[in-house]
C-alpha cells in the first residue's frame, strides 16, 4: 500500500540558503529581483506491515524573489512560482501542481534574514501551497556574521508548518562554517558548509484519516553567495526517518527518504 499524500514535501526539512553584503553593522541581504530554479530527487521507502515499497520522486520550479528595504531593521520579501511539476515515479504526476504557477508568497525578515511573519495567507482552494510557501519563506536563513574564511555559527529554526494535511513541529539547527572564496558564474562568491539535524512531530488529517507522525532528519550542504550580496544557488541532501501513524486503520507507516535538493540563479 504506497500512501501518496505522504509524500517528501511532508518529511525533509526545507534546505535554508543564505545571505548578504556585509555592512559596517555586520551582515544586510542586497535587495533586488532574482529567478531561481529549484529541483528536487528523492527516493523514499514506505514499509507498512512488513512489506516494503520503493518511490522515486522527482520536482521542478522556477521561481522569482524580490527583496526590499522596507524598513532600517526590515526587508520585504516575495516570491512567485512561475513554474512547478511533481512526479512520483510509478504513482505519476501529482495533482493541482498547475495551480501553484502564479501564486505569489511574501514574508517580512530582518535584513541579516531572521524570519520575522508571513505576510500572505496560502488559501484553502490550494492546499498544496502552504508547503512550498513555507520553503520559499524560509530560502534566506539567518546569518550572523560578517563572512571571512573559517568563520562558524550555529542557527537554531522552530516554526509550524502544513505538510500534506498535518501540522508540524519541527525544530533544526543548522550549523555553517565559511570554506573560503570561490567563483561561481564569473561572479567572486562566498562557499559555505551546512550540516544540519532536526525533529519534527506533528498531526491531523491524511487521506480523511486521523493520522500523527515523528520524525528526524541529518543533512549536509553547500551555499554559494556573491560578494555583491546575491544568493548564487546550492546543493544539499538530506537523510529522514519518519514514522506515520493512523490509529483508525491500525496502521504505521515507516517511511525513509534521501533528498538532494539544488538551487541555481537563473538571471
Amino acid at each position: 500500500m504506497l500512501l501518496r499524500a505522504f509524500t517528501p514535501a511532508a518529511l525533509a526539512c526545507v534546505l535554508a540558503m543564505p545571505f548578504g553584503a556585509a555592512a559596517a553593522q555586520g551582515f544586510r541581504y542586497a535587495p533586488g529581483t532574482r529567478q531561481y530554479r529549484l529541483t528536487v530527487q528523492a527516493r523514499i521507502t514506505q514499509t507498512v506491515m512488513g512489506q516494503s515499497n520503493d518511490i522515486n520522486m522527482s520536482s521542478g520550479q522556477k521561481f522569482t524573489m524580490t527583496l526590499a528595504n522596507q524598513a532600517a531593521d526590515t526587508l520585504a520579501m516575495s516570491a512567485t512560482i512561475d513554474s512547478i511539476a511533481q512526479d512520483m515515479g510509478q504513482l505519476g504526476p501529482v495533482p493541482g501542481m498547475e495551480d501553484l504557477v502564479g501564486q505569489k508568497v511574501s514574508a517580512l525578515l530582518s535584513p541579516a534574514g531572521r524570519y520575522y511573519a508571513e505576510t500572505t495567507k496560502p488559501t484553502d482552494s490550494i492546499p498544496a501551497l502552504a508547503g512550498v510557501a513555507s520553503q520559499l519563506e524560509h530560502i534566506l536563513p539567518y546569518i550572523r556574521v560578517v563572512p571571512a574564511a573559517g568563520v562558524a555559527w550555529t542557527d537554531t529554526l522552530s516554526d509550524t508548518v502544513s505538510q500534506s494535511g498535518l501540522e508540524v513541529k519541527r525544530q533544526v539547527i543548522s550549523t555553517y562554517t565559511v570554506a573560503g572564496d570561490t567563483t561561481i558564474a564569473g561572479a567572486r562568491s562566498w562557499k559555505i558548509n551546512r550540516v544540519s539535524s532536526s525533529t519534527s512531530t506533528g498531526s491531523g488529517m491524511v487521506q480523511g484519516q486521523m493520522a500523527s507522525m515523528d520524525g528526524t532528519s541529518k543533512g549536509t550542504g553547500q551555499l554559494f553567495i556573491g560578494h555583491d550580496g546575491a544568493f548564487i544557488g546550492g546543493t544539499g541532501t538530506e537523510d529522514v526517518v519518519a514514522k506515520l501513524s493512523l490509529p483508525g486503520a491500525g496502521v504505521t507507516y515507516d517511511v525513509t527518504t534521501t533528498a538532494t535538493t539544488r538551487i541555481e540563479l537563473v538571471k
